[in-house]
């Protein structure tokens, strides 16, 4: 039990990591929440209007965050199965190379697509709302810790035993430094079809 349920927090860390929206407590009766990346994007937000994703348009999001004076050499893009399809059938259009992953950053299985402005790392990301994907730098972003003094962050600990049954609790904080968030770009709005249903 305790094992599924630290998946089930680990899955949890990586959606609040994209989609959180940030609450600085004022109460013992309020939570601290964490800024998700997606939020945190203003800069370079592009609207797709129900268009599929093409890797030209994710060299408009990478030169969005160049033309901030970011770095482009280590930016990923994340997508959900979907957009991963619409990106891999423009590929095959455009005679780009695809190649499978084998890289892992920060825990991000990672492909990568070779095109005439460099390479792109593009990740699998579940978490991400449909129709939403997003360029950013796995270097410059880590997680941070509230740890409790003595007790350390993510540690098991018995509440209180009635008859013979104890109760348990997991207990941990944990928030994202994104960076700065010029230094990353998202879509939104990108067509939820297949490519078959697009005609493709």
């Amino acid at each position: 039990q305790i094992a599924r349920r630290m998946d089930k927090i680990a899955a949890d860390i990586v959606y609040t990591f994209l989609n959180g929206v940030f609450n600085k407590a004022t109460t013992d009766a309020e939570v601290n929440k964490t800024r998700g990346l997606l939020t945190a994007i203003t800069t370079n937000a592009i609207p797709m209007a129900s268009k599929p994703l093409t890797y030209w348009k994710v060299a408009e999001g990478l030169k969005a965050i160049h033309d901030q004076g970011a770095r482009t050499d280590n930016i990923v893009l994340g997508v959900d199965a979907t957009t991963l399809l619409q990106l891999n059938y423009d590929a095959s259009m455009n005679k780009l190379t695809v190649v499978p992953g084998g890289r892992d950053v920060n825990g991000i299985n990672i492909m990568t697509v070779v095109t005439a402005l460099g390479e792109v790392g593009v990740a699998l990301l579940d978490s991400l709302p449909a129709g939403t994907a997003v360029l950013f730098d796995p270097e410059i972003m880590s997680p941070v810790y509230q740890p409790v003094p003595g007790k350390g962050n993510f540690f098991l600990e018995q509440l209180s035993k009635v008859g013979a049954g104890e109760t348990y609790q997991i207990f941990g904080q944990i928030g994202l430094d994104h960076g700065p968030e010029w230094m990353s770009a998202k879509f939104t709005g990108i067509s939820t079809d297949l490519p078959s249903a697009l005609g493709n």
